[in-house]
């Protein structure tokens, strides 16, 4: 119910604010059933009258579920359709078993699609391990991680590494501190792990890859591209 006023990115902490200290999880891809559920919950909260007895049975028992034979898709407010707009995103997404959203996974492989040529859209500030660098040099240092022995004939993300929205501030936080943002700027950050051939097994506990990091501002304009180097034990 949070979500026919709350903004999506807002859930967590709103509903922690209103709920006595309550904790709620964010939507997330490992549950494409709960991103399905979210979002037919704001149809359910204006009486939308579900035809699949899949959904007729999700929302039976639920006290503030009133059938409206009036609704109407007006009755979804501007927020509400946006909020159902990213959930179907996401739950497509999830489905097709990718952990980021298929605008951003678009988006993302394209860009590595064009390798090794420069892709078209570069964003204005470019890091290697938080160090400015030219386009040209970016791409040199990032084939040269991710490929050193140039054998790979494409470097496209689906057959090469794993997207995943960044949580952690280790590494994103100096890329995005470098682009010196106003503190009110609303960005997201794709980490693309591409990972070598130490695995990190019981005999080779060391784990080794090549990190790139995309963000993006809230219109998908993309701002900054970090590569980093890391081997952890």
């Amino acid at each position: 119910m949070f979500l026919t006023d709350t903004p999506l990115d807002k859930l967590v902490e709103t509903y922690k604010a209103e709920c006595a200290g309550m904790e709620t999880k964010a939507p997330s891809y490992e549950d494409c059933g709960q991103l399905d559920y979210l979002r037919n919950c704001i149809f359910a909260a204006h009486g939308f009258a579900f035809e699949k007895k899949k959904w007729k049975k999700a929302f039976a028992d639920k006290p503030w579920y009133q059938i409206k034979p009036e609704f109407k898709a007006s009755m979804v407010s501007p927020l509400e359709r946006a909020t159902v707009t990213a959930l179907n995103d996401q739950g497509k997404a999830c489905k097709d078993g990718k952990n980021i959203s298929a605008g951003d996974h678009a988006r993302i492989k394209k860009w590595f699609d064009a390798l090794p040529k420069v892709p078209d859209e570069m964003a204005k500030v470019l890091f290697i391990d938080t160090q400015k660098a030219k386009p040209a040099e970016l791409i040199a240092a990032l084939i040269e991680e991710i490929d050193p022995e140039k054998k790979a004939k494409s470097y496209a993300l689906d057959k090469r590494a794993s997207a995943s929205y960044e949580t952690s501030e280790y590494g994103e936080s100096d890329v995005i501190s470098n682009l010196k943002l106003p503190k009110d700027a609303k960005v997201r950050t794709v980490l693309v792990d591409f990972m070598s051939d130490t695995h990190g097994t019981e005999d080779n506990p060391l784990m080794e890859g090549t990190h790139v990091r995309f963000v993006f501002d809230d219109k998908d304009a993309l701002l900054a591209i970090g590569v980093s180097h890391y081997l952890y034990d």
